[in-house]
This record gives C-alpha cells, structure tokens and sequence, in this order.
C-alpha cells in the first residue's frame, strides 16, 4: 500500500512551448510529486512526467539525485508515537481517514512493513473509538487475492484510532498501464479482477465508495490490489450514517448520489469502476476506437446518471466486459442490435459458413444457444435482484430508517434476515444466494442455532432444482454447522454428498473440493476416526500444495487442520514440524494478530503442554486467547476453547486460581452459545474436575466427572476416546476417595 495520494496525475503534459517561469512551475510540481514516492517507483514516473523532453528529465532527476530528504522530514512526524507492534517510518500521504505513513514491525520477532492509517484529529471522538474496534471484524472477513487485507488495528496511547493494512510495493493502475503502452483490451483485462474484488465485498455486505486509480496498485507480479475497502464504513460509524457521506469519495470518480449527499449503495461502486475504466481506455491507443463498440456501450451504461439504470450488479458489468474481450454477444443485452448481431455472426461465423451442408447440427446448436441466453438472463436477474437486496440492506442503516439507533454488525444481519423473510417476491436462487450468505456471517459470529436455520432454508431451495454446485454448496455449508454443534451424524451424509457432488463436476484440485476433504477430516477427528480422517486431511494437504503452492496461506490452513490430527495419532514430532511452518505462513503473509494466527498458536499452544513445554504453551495460547477476544468479543465460541486449553496449562504450572478462573468462564460462556450435549462443555466441567483433583478435592472432582462420563458416553458411544478418558479419570478419583468399589465398576 505504498501509494494512496488521492490527486490525479496530470502535470507534465504541456506540449506548448513554455517559458523559463511555466518550466519552473511544472518540474517543481514534479519534483514535488516524485520525492513523495517510494524509491522503486521514481524511475517510471519521472520518465513520464517527463514526456520525452530529455533536458526537462535531466534536471528533475538532477533535483532528486541532490536532495537530502531528511531535511524534508517535518518535526511532529517524528513524534508520531508507537502504534501496537508498529513503529511509523515516514509519511506516504493523506487518505479519507487522515495520515497514511510507512510502518515497520518492532515487535515480535520477524520483520513486516505496513500501511498505517491513523484517524485525524478532527475525525474520531470516544464513540468512534468503540464503533472503530467493532467495525474491525467485518474488514478482517475481506480475504480476497486482489484486496490489501487488513493485518492489524487498534487505538494508540495518544487516543487516536488507528488500522494497519497490507503495505503493497506497486505502482497505480493508471501509471502501470502507461507506463507498459496497454492497449484498451490489455486495460480491461487487468481491470477484471478489480471488478472481482468488488463483487466479493458486497458479497459480504461492504461497499467501497472511493474506488479511484490512487486505490488500485499493481504489484511486482502484476496482480491489481484494491486499497481502502471499508475506511468510508468506518468513517460514518461515529455520524451513524452508514450510507450517506461526503468525505470518503474522489470529486472525479464519485457518483452523482454521492455530490448530491443522497444514498450510497452497490450502484456507486459500479460508476466508480465505470468512470476509472473509462479513464483507463481512453488513455489507450487505440481507446477512442476500441470505445466505437461495445466497450463503449458498457461504459455509458455503468456511468448512467441514475443508480437504478446503471448495471444491477458488479458480476453483470463483468461478465459484459468478458464477452467484449471474447468478442461475444453481451449477456445484458446492452448494445445496439447492429452491434449484437455483428457479435453474433462473428461468434457463430464457421457454423454459418457450413449451415447449408449441417443443417441438423445448427438447429442442435440453436436449441442449445437458446438454453444458454436463458441461463444468461436467469444470471442477470439473480444479479439483480441480489444487488437490490443489499441495496435495502444497506438503507437501513440510513438514521432516517434507523431512527438514530447505531446498529451493529450483529443488528445489520438480523435486520437483513428479518427483511429476506418478508420478501416473498425474490426469486429461489436470489433468495438460496442471501440465505446462505447471511448465515455464513452468522457461523463467523459463533450464532450456530441462526446460522443452521438459514442454511437449512437455502439447501431447500437448491434441491428444488436440479443437481447443481450451488445445491453443493449447501449442503457443505448445513453438514459443516451440523458439525460445529457436534451433531456429528447429522453432519456426514450431508458433507459426504456435498463432496460426492462436487467431485462429479469439477476437477480434482478445485479449491471447493478441497474445502470439502477437510470438511470431512475434520468431521472424522470429531468422530475419534483418526485413520480416516489423516487420508482426507492428507489428500485436502496435496492438492492445496498443487493449486495454491506449497508455502500459500492457503495451503496453510490445510496444514493446520493435517498437524493438529497428526497429534491425535500420536505422530507428535511430524506435527510440532508442521505447527512451526504453518505459523511462519501465516505471520509473515498475515501478520501476527490475525484470526488465522490465532488458530495456529492455539494448535501449537495444546501440542507444547502435552509435551511438557508449560511456559511456551502458556505463552502460545496467551497470545491465541488475546486475538481472538479482540476479534471475536468475549462470548465467542472459540474464545471459550482457548480459555479451556489455557486453563489446562494453567492447572499443570500450579496456577490453580487462574485455571479455575478461566475454566468457569469457559463454561458459562459454552453453555450459553452451544447446544446443551456439545462435547466443549464436557471439556470445560472435565477441566474443573481436574483442577479439583489437583487441590486433592476428590469428592468434588467425582461430582463432576460423572456427569462428564454421562455426557460423552450419550453422545459420542461407550467406545469413544474420550468416553474411555472420562471413566479413567472417574475411577482415579473415585479410588482416592476410598470408593474402591464403585471405581472397579468403571
């Protein structure tokens, strides 16, 4: 995230003759701009700004060369105070929210430069503070290849709100396609997954609002980044106006509703991604001709002045620019019908060529073109109507629906899931599609009984029609909640179909296939079917390594789940190896406070106290237990299995209060968020009674162990590990109570 100035480029392409003041006045406006980047992206600007004037290039190189930039350093910037682990370097510029600088990790033991963005002065009060912190979680779910993800966050000692992003080394999208002479289907192409990152984020219920060139980097590989996604949200927090604001936006990429002060909604992302890729092409060679088409079409179309004639949805204006540059027929239907029809013969040109001679393969083939424009237009309208759903989503965090309330991320969702109900007019695959969208927020929230409900609902929907990856996809999605609550026999049929359905229609290494072994791993370990489950894991493991690489996050998150089995099997140094490596990933890529982190160190937390390593396993599960409160909140699910696995160490250091303490916790906390038979409860009471054990309150210790037997035996069978675990220890404390007998009955 190297470059977030918000001003365009346009100095330096005067081609009149200038005089000795007008010369002056441009390079020290070039100067100006080039001392504030970084040093791996002078080189290409100056020789832009330049425009083959070689005498004009030598003096502002010149001017660069004898700088001393230290003395450009203004004093209060050195007294910008530490930020969590992050030490601020210099300042990179000003962003919606206020001062962008370089950081470098000091804390933590490796190395990592990120983006700070620090709240200006004028822009947070207390009530932000808090509503900036909440906010975080909803940015942290924004993992998409072509979106700097958020590492870290929090409020400095100075009181000041502060988030640090990705640093991504790149250039804007703009000067990198100047820069490599991109005609106007080279700009589309790489324009594409921008458009991808956007559509994920409504997705997940975020709109960008300052989409602009200064917010799309290309890095090094060539890959677009989006910057920014959800500053504008956080802004608006402390206003409680989440859909209306004037100072997240860009004067020259807003929309009209956005200078106008009205609603703001997925319809404003997409003229911003009109209006920078209107500025993309037109700087091509050949844009004014490639703008003649339908390229120019789409544009007009994503650009209209009114939010409801643009394009429904962000995968809509896509999939039209992916025709362009297939050179198809537009699935919307935007166009000319010369121009479609020309598309058309074009696509069909050998078919029509030969229809004389194969008059039976063309009319195969027009029955075939026609199911597919009607699948065409099925898409379109899904798209629609699923934009128009976040559209009223998003609206009804306008104070004027809301009434002044400050609604959270947990109200927007139930807000969203009371209006998806009383919506009788969306169709089946609209309604399947927010279904299970809404309810895997919920599953991330730890609201398994509100998740299941509506991921029931969508798998109904979807195996109404016929065999499909989206009937695939619910069915994933209801086993995998069905699992999270421990209902382990309810959970199979339905992943193992999931994965069956999957394997028939994809190939091998598709990454939902994937997703679906380690669905089933993990559902075999919570079985106690450790062999089954290490070939699942195992394979989920290769296949990951072939699709992603084998040192990707992706395949990291794989490797987590194949180690912690691996230590079931009692294969311990093979899975120490492989917990070390997975943290290694996930801090370097993600950063050291990330969810995912988290999961790792809790993995290698458990493994280091089985071995005897207490004061490292304390530390691990620590550091697991403090991101995810300051993630999830106190009542999360998984910070109630943390508490468990930190109590246990606790209990063996001797640090009897503090275990218990936490153990107590863990319980209320699992007995208000899961159901009444999940096996995490009978882990935090199995907990208590082995810290009773070790006060030597054997008595005690009985009461509690025998209703941890009763549980695990009801839920999981006689022949279970852990009902085998839950009657040794019962029969050890039932011996050191002097009730011999009744120990030899178990």
């Amino acid at each position: 995230m190297s470059d977030l100035r918000t001003h365009d480029v346009s100095t330096g392409m005067n081609l009149q003759p200038e005089g000795a003041s007008e010369r002056f006045a441009r390079l020290r406006s070039a100067f100006h701009r080039v001392i504030e980047m970084d040093l791996s992206q002078r080189d290409a600007e100056i020789a832009r700004l330049s425009a083959s004037d070689a005498t004009f290039e030598s003096e502002l190189r010149s001017l660069v060369r004898h700088t001393d930039e230290a003395d450009l350093v203004v004093a209060d910037e050195l007294a910008l105070p530490q930020m969590g682990p992050f030490r601020a370097e210099r300042k990179l510029g000003l962003g919606g929210m206020g001062e962008v600088w370089l950081a470098r990790r000091v804390e933590g033991g490796f190395d990592q430069q990120v983006a700070i963005k620090r709240v200006r002065d004028g822009a947070w009060s207390p009530g932000f503070a808090r509503g900036f912190l909440r906010e975080r979680q909803i940015l942290a779910r924004l993992s998409h290849p072509h979106i700097a993800h958020l590492v870290d966050g929090g409020v400095g000692p100075d009181g000041h709100p502060w988030l640090a992003m990705e640093y991504v080394d790149g250039q804007r999208i703009d000067t990198w396609c100047e820069s490599r002479h991109l005609g106007a289907a080279e700009r589309v192409r790489l324009f594409l997954p921008v458009c991808e990152a956007v559509a994920f984020a409504h997705r997940n219920l975020v709109i960008h609002r300052d989409l602009k060139p200064a917010n799309i980097l290309v890095d090094k590989d060539g890959r677009p980044r989006l910057l920014d996604f959800g500053i504008a949200r956080l802004l608006d927090v402390e206003k409680n106006e989440m859909t209306r604001t004037w100072g997240a936006m860009t004067p020259a990429y807003a929309a009209p509703e956005q200078r106008e002060g009205g609603d703001i909604t997925t319809a404003t992302d997409v003229y911003q991604l009109g209006a920078v890729l209107r500025q993309l092409v037109r700087s091509a060679a050949d844009g004014e001709r490639a703008q003649q088409g339908d390229l120019g079409h789409i544009l007009d179309k994503a650009l209209m002045p009114l939010p409801s004639d643009r394009y429904a949805g962000v995968v809509v204006m896509a999939n039209d620019l992916s025709d362009w540059l297939a050179r198809r027929p537009l699935r919307s239907g935007v166009g000319s019908r010369r121009e479609r029809l020309k598309k058309t013969a074009w696509q069909w040109r050998w078919p029509l060529a030969m229809v004389a001679a194969v008059v039976v393969a063309v009319s195969m083939g027009a029955v075939l073109a026609l199911r597919e424009a009607r699948a065409k237009v099925r898409e379109a309208e899904t798209s629609r109507q699923t934009t128009q759903f976040l559209i009223s989503l998003f609206q009804g965090a306008d104070p004027t629906v809301a009434r002044g309330a400050k609604l959270s991320a947990q109200d927007l969702l139930d807000q969203g899931n009371a209006r998806l109900r009383s919506m009788s007019h969306l169709s089946p695959p609209v309604r399947a599609r927010m279904l299970h969208t809404i309810s895997a927020t919920y599953t991330a929230l730890g609201d398994y009984d509100r998740a299941l409900a509506l991921a029931t609902d969508a798998l109904e929907l979807r195996r109404a029609e016929a065999a499909s990856l989206e009937m695939a996809e619910s069915l994933d999605q209801v086993g995998e909640i069905l699992r999270l609550k421990a209902d382990y026999a309810g959970a199979e049929p339905l992943l193992r179909e999931a994965l069956d359905l999957r394997t028939a229609l994809l190939a091998r290494d598709d990454p939902v296939i994937i997703e679906s072994l380690a669905h089933m791993g993990a559902l075999q370990v919570g079985l106690g079917n450790f062999q089954s489950a290490d070939e699942h894991l195992a394979q989920a493991v290769q296949s990951a390594q072939r699709r992603f690489g084998e040192n990707s996050i992706e395949t990291a998150r794989y490797l987590d789940s194949y180690a912690g089995n691996l230590d079931d099997m009692g294969r311990r140094t093979q899975a120490l190896d492989l917990h070390r490596r997975v943290l290694a990933i996930r801090e370097r890529v993600l950063g050291m406070n990330d969810v995912e982190v988290a999961t790792t160190l809790a993995s290698l937390g458990v493994h280091l106290s089985g071995s005897g390593h207490l004061d490292e396993a304390a530390r691990m599960l620590e550091r697991a237990l403090a991101i995810r409160i300051a993630v999830f909140g106190p009542s999360h699910p998984l910070v109630a299995f943390t508490q468990i696995d930190l109590a246990g160490v606790y209990a063996d250091q001797g640090r009897l209060d503090d275990a218990t303490r936490l153990a107590q916790e863990s319980l209320v906390s699992c007995r208000a968020s899961l159901p009444a038979d999940h096996p995490k409860i009978s882990e935090a009471l199995n907990m208590l009674a082995l810290i009773r054990v070790a006060r030597r309150d054997f008595p005690g210790a009985v009461t509690l162990q025998e209703e941890v037997l009763q549980r695990c035996a009801a839920s999981l069978g006689e022949d279970h590990p852990n009902t085998l675990t839950a009657k040794n220890n019962l029969a050890y404390s039932l011996i050191h109570s002097n009730r011999a007998a009744d120990a030899e009955a178990h």
